[in-house]
This record gives C-alpha cells, sequence and structure tokens, in this order.
C-alpha cells in the first residue's frame, strides 16, 4: 500500500487499531478478541456474518441470526447498532453487539445529523467490514441485511471463496426487464447490485476498495436520485471495477424479493424450498409491512400477499419468528438520532411504515433474549463462540459489589432495586424490592409469560408449598392455580394442567424419572413443564447422583425425551439491567406431545 493510500484510509476514522467490542458499564474491562486463524478453504461456518440495524429493527437482527444458525449450525456473527445503546441491555444478546462508537468514525456526529435512518445505517457498512477485518485478518467476511431469512446453507459464497473470489455481489435482476415493475431503467437509478448482501475477503485490494468506499458515503450516502446517488447501493456499481476478483452470484436462490420476482418462482416440496427449481438460500423481505394482511412488500403495488404463491407461507413464518424474538417491545424503542435527516423528508422509510394497524405499539414487558442449548455440545459450542462476551459478563459482575443494585423489574413493570448480601451465588439473590422474588424467580417467571402467553383461565400447577413468594406472586394473575408440594404419586387426575412450573424440586426428589413421569401424566397433551435445577454445564452425565451436592447433566434432556417429552431444552439468560447475573443460568422446557 502506497504513503498515500495509507494516509486516505485513515480518513473518517478517530484513531487506527481496534477498538473494544462488547460495549459493557463505565468503567468494566473492554476486552479485546482474539481472531481465529483463517481456514484455507472456507466452509459456510468459516465465513464471518453481520448485519446492521437500528433498536427498532433488533428482533429482524435476531431472527437473521437464527435462520442462519439453523442453516450453518454455530456461526461467528456480529450486529452492528446504529444507534444509541438506551433500552438496549447490549451483553444480553447471544451474539456481540458492535456499538457504532467502536467503529470510530470522526464524521459520525455529523452524520448523524445529516442523514435518515435509512442513510444512517447504510453509511456505515464499509466502516463495519475494515473493523471485522482488522478483527478478523484474512478472513470472509458476509453481510446481510437484517430483513432477510435464509432457509438452506450459503454454500456457494464459501465455495466461490475457495475458488479465487474476493468479492461477491448479487443483481437485482439476472435477464433484462423492460416490462417488469421493476424494470431494468430503474436499476440504473438504484444500482445494478442489492446491496442487501455482500460478501468481501480481507484482501489489499478490497481494503482498498472498501476504504474508498467509506469516505463517499462519510456525505454522500443519501437518497438523490436526480444526481445519480442511491446510499451505499450506487456506489457499489464500481465495485467490479475497483476489485479485479468480483464475482457476480446470479443464484436464483440468492436475495429473492419483490424486485426480482418476475423473475423468480418460489415453489417449496416437503420442507425444503426453491427459486427457478434451484434450492432457495435467503429471502429479502424488504419494505415488509409486518401484521398486514395483504402487503407483500410498501415498495411493490405488484406484488400482494395474495399473490406471490407459497412465499406468503415464508412470510407468515418469518413473522412468527419475528414476534417469538420480540418484535412488539423491540419495535417501539425509538430511533436516537435523526429519523428524517436534515431534510426532514424519508419517503423510502416513513416513520411507523413496516408497521401494520393491528401491530401498533402496544404496553410488553421487557424482552429476554436467549440461547436454546439442547445439548452439551451446542452449549459448548455457545460458550465458545460468546467466550469474550462471557468475560465481559463476569467483569461487570466483579465491579458489582454494592447492594443494592439499580434495575428493572420485568415481573412488576417498573424501575427497582435488588438486594444481595454476597456476589457468590447471584442465582438466589437480587430479590426486587416491589415483589421481592429472586433473580431464578423472577427470570423463569419472565420467560414463562413472554415465551408461552399463558391466559388467567389455564390451569398452572406450581411445585411449592401456599405461600411462597413465586406462588403469592402468580396466585394474583392464574385463576385457576394449584400450590403444593412435589410428591411422588401425584394426587392429580390424567391430563390435569396446562404448565406445570417446577422450580429447584425435582434436584430433591429420590427418583427423578418417576417424578418426571407423574409430571408428564399429568400435563394435558400440548401441555409444557417449565423448570430448573441445580445442573453442571459442563458434563454430559449427573454429578454427585446419590449425595448431598446432586447436579444434573445434560444426559437429562435425553432421558426426558425417552419418557415421552418433546421439544427439550434449555434457554440460557442474562441481563444486567433486568437483574439477570450469574453464569449458566438455565430454564429447561419439555413439551407434553399432543398425541
Amino acid at each position: 500500500m502506497s504513503d498515500q493510500d495509507r494516509q486516505l484510509s485513515k480518513v473518517g476514522k478517530k484513531a487506527p487499531g481496534i477498538q473494544p467490542l462488547w460495549p459493557v458499564d463505565e468503567g468494566s474491562p473492554k476486552p479485546v478478541v482474539a481472531a481465529p486463524k483463517a481456514a484455507e478453504t472456507p466452509s459456510p461456518s468459516d465465513l464471518i456474518f453481520f448485519t446492521i440495524c437500528s433498536k427498532n429493527f433488533l428482533s429482524q437482527g435476531i431472527t437473521l441470526y437464527d435462520s442462519l444458525v439453523r442453516a450453518h449450525g454455530p456461526i461467528q456473527f456480529y450486529l452492528v447498532l446504529c444507534d444509541t445503546t438506551a433500552g438496549v441491555d447490549v451483553l444480553s444478546f447471544p451474539f456481540p453487539i458492535i456499538e457504532i462508537e467502536t467503529l470510530g468514525i470522526s464524521e459520525w456526529p455529523a452524520m448523524c445529523e445529516r442523514y435518515s435512518i435509512t442513510e444512517l445505517n447504510t453509511s456505515v457498512k464499509p466502516f463495519a467490514i475494515e473493523y471485522l477485518f482488522d478483527l478478523h485478518p484474512g478472513r470472509n467476511v458476509v453481510y446481510l441485511d437484517p430483513d432477510i431469512i435464509v432457509v438452506s446453507a450459503l454454500k456457494e459464497i464459501a465455495q466461490m471463496f475457495s475458488e479465487g473470489a474476493e468479492c461477491l455481489l448479487t443483481p437485482h435482476i439476472a435477464e433484462p426487464a423492460e416490462f417488469a415493475e421493476f424494470n431494468d431503467q430503474k436499476f440504473l437509478q438504484y444500482g445494478v447490485y442489492n446491496l442487501g448482501f455482500g460478501a468481501f475477503k480481507d484482501t489489499p485490494q478490497v481494503r482498498r476498495a472498501v476504504s474508498w468506499w467509506g469516505r463517499r458515503l462519510l456525505t454522500q450516502c443519501t437518497i438523490d436520485l436526480a444526481n445519480g446517488i442511491f446510499v451505499d447501493q450506487k456506489w457499489a456499481d464500481l465495485l467490479p471495477a475497483y476489485i479485479e476478483k468480483t464475482r457476480i452470484l446470479r443464484h436464483p436462490g440468492y436475495n429473492v424479493a419483490y424486485w426480482n420476482l418476475s423473475q423468480r418462482k418460489v415453489t417449496r416440496v416437503d420442507e425444503k424450498w426453491f427459486s427457478n427449481d434451484a434450492e432457495l438460500r435467503f429471502v429479502h423481505f424488504s419494505g415488509s409491512v409486518i401484521g398486514s394482511k395483504t402487503v407483500f412488500s410498501r415498495h411493490s403495488g405488484t406484488f400482494t400477499r395474495a399473490n406471490v404463491g407459497v412465499l406468503s407461507e415464508l412470510l407468515a413464518e418469518y413473522e412468527s419468528r419475528l414476534f417469538d424474538n420480540g418484535h412488539k417491545w423491540f419495535k417501539k424503542l425509538p430511533f436516537g438520532y435523526k429519523w428524517n435527516g436534515a431534510t426532514g423528508v424519508n419517503l423510502h422509510t416513513p416513520e411507523n411504515s413496516g408497521v401494520a394497524p393491528s401491530d401498533a405499539p402496544q404496553e410488553t414487558m421487557a424482552w429476554l433474549t436467549t440461547s436454546d442449548p439442547a445439548s452439551l455440545g451446542s452449549y459448548s459450542t455457545m460458550e465458545t463462540l460468546s467466550e469474550q462476551t462471557q468475560l465481559a459478563r463476569r467483569a461487570l459482575e466483579q465491579k458489582l459489589v454494592t447492594s443494592p443494585l439499580d434495575g428493572h423489574c420485568a415481573l412488576c413493570g417498573r424501575d427497582t432495586k435488588f438486594s444481595f448480601k454476597a456476589t457468590q451465588n447471584w442465582r438466589e439473590q437480587l430479590e426486587c424490592e416491589h415483589c421481592g422474588l429472586s433473580n431464578r424467580a423472577r427470570a423463569s417467571l419472565h420467560l414463562f409469560l413472554q415465551n408461552h402467553a399463558p391466559r388467567s383461565a389455564d390451569r398452572i400447577l406450581v411445585t411449592e408449598a401456599a405461600g411462597t413468594p413465586t406462588v403469592s406472586w402468580l396466585k394474583t394473575r392464574f385463576n385457576e392455580l394449584t400450590a403444593g408440594e412435589l410428591t411422588t404419586p401425584l394426587e392429580y387426575a390424567d391430563a390435569s394442567f396446562d404448565f406445570i412450573l417446577s422450580f429447584e424440586a425435582l434436584g430433591r426428589v429420590r427418583n427423578d424419572e418417576r417424578a418426571f413421569t407423574e409430571l408428564l401424566r399429568c400435563l394435558k397433551p400440548g401441555g409444557t413443564l417449565l423448570f430448573t435445577v441445580p445442573f453442571a454445564v459442563d458434563s454430559e452425565q449427573d454429578v454427585d447422583p446419590k449425595g448431598p451436592h446432586r447436579a444434573f447433566g445434560w444426559s437429562l434432556l435425553r432421558r426426558l425425551e425417552r419418557l415421552g417429552f418433546e421439544s427439550v431444552a434449555g434457554h440460557s439468560y442474562w441481563s444486567r439491567a433486568l437483574g439477570y447475573l450469574g453464569a449458566h443460568q438455565l430454564l429447561f422446557t419439555a413439551t407434553k406431545p399432543k398425541s
């Protein structure tokens, strides 16, 4: 690299070098990540994935991540938060959040004044790519927009990188389209390639092009079609000229969206999706209106939910996943900068444009993001990929030495103080000053309400004596609550309860298999058992099974499946703001089959 290039590469950055990745409370340690070695022949799991979004799109970011994990297994994934962190517990996510200040963009304050939410989110892409290159030297970095769902492994990306590609782009359309709603002339305005996807290899030539791209976007990431500019996307028309080993990914299964549906036919055979008879890789639900009965994309007047065929089923599945990932909570978090930018107009993304009337903001409890391992292997992989996040959490906890702690109780729905006597056992402390419930009890009930949406009339058994704080709290909310110690056999009739809650009691019974069998018997078909037990997260087998310090191992989940439960999984959680501290916190769930 020439001296001139070195100087140019610094334009727009506050300082060279890697900035702290995991934002934590003021004064707490901020670990620096040791980058893994690059694989010679990458597979999808070797790629570094990232997305960019503001707070109101965090459920989309989580859903994208989940879909990548479903398709590939464990992956390295980052989310760049193009927003302030107010209202977001950045260490609570199952992947690292890159706080925008970490990218060190010197023009950031001016960009926040100048750009709309659309322009601002697209302007940071090259800076994030450079950051990840610095963090993972020599690796291949893949960007995906947050409103994408991946339905099968992105095999072609790894293959094309292994064949020498250094930049991968997807065209909006792959053949002439002069008679389509989105005809080829429009892409002379909006850009040949859709920048909801882009994959880049860390090479000197790619770094030089990405640095140029970033310099342009400092002041020219606007929606200004009259002057030939459309955010970051129109500039990317030049990337094939600047990066010699650019490959155009024409596979019809990539980046399916409203702009190319005139050329893509999406079908489904059993559980497998196809586009033009090739495997469907991912769909980009750009402009979707969550909760609408008719609109497929607000950018298209031609395609509706009624005429896109089975793609409407995938959109419905996508929306269901969004709600499962906290859409109602995250969508109402306010954007920390100017939604409409300096012009006061944002025709591309008017405020509340992605929200149907039936999806209007409403009162919801704070969202708790979880990781959901179902085996020792999946838990160990999760811990490895989130190692630096785990270290940052422990470092933060070590600094919390003065009781009480300020926070927010999700069950009470208000700010509170959490009391504790010693930090060795966060799990059984941190009682809320209002409801009196501990860390473990609050988190378990929080996930019960959040993930299962129980009705007031549901029949619920809690295996505790009447009068405990947990039973007292539940009685105020559920009319058909039964409380009683866990005994075998249980005195209740078959199929009596919609839910059974058992917190720590199963760790005290002599014959746990008999107890689980009784709990299964008492559940209605489709009913769910939620429980916590002393648990050894690093062991497959039970620890000290006959002794006073018994802890279950991961083999418990397989035993429950053999007994007849299904959908057996652990749910790992952590949140400083909500007072859910401590390592290896797990709530387990298991469901009785419907038939």
